[in-house]
């Protein structure tokens, strides 16, 4: 029996409590700057609201323009058009396998999120590296349709990298589909580097890909 969970959105389209995860998500997917959890009891959901937002009031108040600092971006973003940090999540009970994904542009500002669970999709075999393929291959496919021309990847398992530059052998049908596809993106003109950052460490923004692809899990139970 799966786990009731209650989705408190502290801001999104219309924040408030709600039952089930397609009802959060239509409210804070795609939404930037969402900000939601799910807890187990919905007085724990409510408590969440009534805290303040980590960007301010939910409710929306006149903009004071404000005079920018001087503060420089984290080399990171600012030498790539794009920075993604990927990880996946998987479930062996459903055999489901997932992935989130945050997208920064130079200036460190969240352009993108996302997050997609696959039930017995062609990584299935592979488990729980399952979904950090599909979150590369995901990331890929966003810069090559944005347009850009160099991009970074972060992520927390160290064959995303490896296999991309060959240093690893791709003994599975699922790393050769994947080193391909890499292949033919750099072919095309894009300039691909990968960064591996440590799981579960507080690196905020791998942290949070954790969560969506976490949360598409969740969502997937309603098939």
């Amino acid at each position: 029996m799966n786990e009731l969970k209650v989705y408190a959105v502290r801001k999104g389209r219309r924040p408030g409590i709600y039952f089930s995860w397609s009802e959060c998500r239509s409210q804070v997917h795609k939404y930037h700057g969402a900000e939601f959890k799910s807890f187990p009891t919905e007085q724990e959901a409510r408590i969440y609201l009534q805290q303040p937002s980590s960007s301010g009031n939910n409710k929306e108040k006149p903009r004071i323009p404000k005079k920018k600092t001087a503060r420089t971006p984290d080399p990171q973003f600012r030498d790539y058009d794009l920075t993604f940090f990927v990880d996946g999540s998987f479930d062996q009970g459903s055999q489901t396998y997932s992935y989130g994904m945050v997208v920064l542009n130079k200036e460190e500002e969240v352009v993108w999120e996302d997050g997609e669970a696959f039930r017995h999709g062609r990584f299935a075999e592979m488990w729980n590296v399952a979904g950090e393929l599909e979150g590369a291959i995901a990331a890929l496919r966003f810069a090559k349709n944005r347009g850009v021309s160099r991009v970074l990847i972060c992520h927390d398992y160290e064959g995303i990298r490896r296999w991309a530059n060959g240093e690893w052998k791709t003994n599975k049908a699922g790393t050769k589909s994947y080193v391909k596809f890499v292949k033919e993106m750099r072919e095309s003109g894009l300039d691909i580097q990968f960064r591996k950052v440590k799981a579960h460490s507080g690196v905020k923004w791998n942290e949070r890909a954790d969560l969506l692809a976490k949360e598409a899990i969740q969502g997937s139970r309603r098939w």
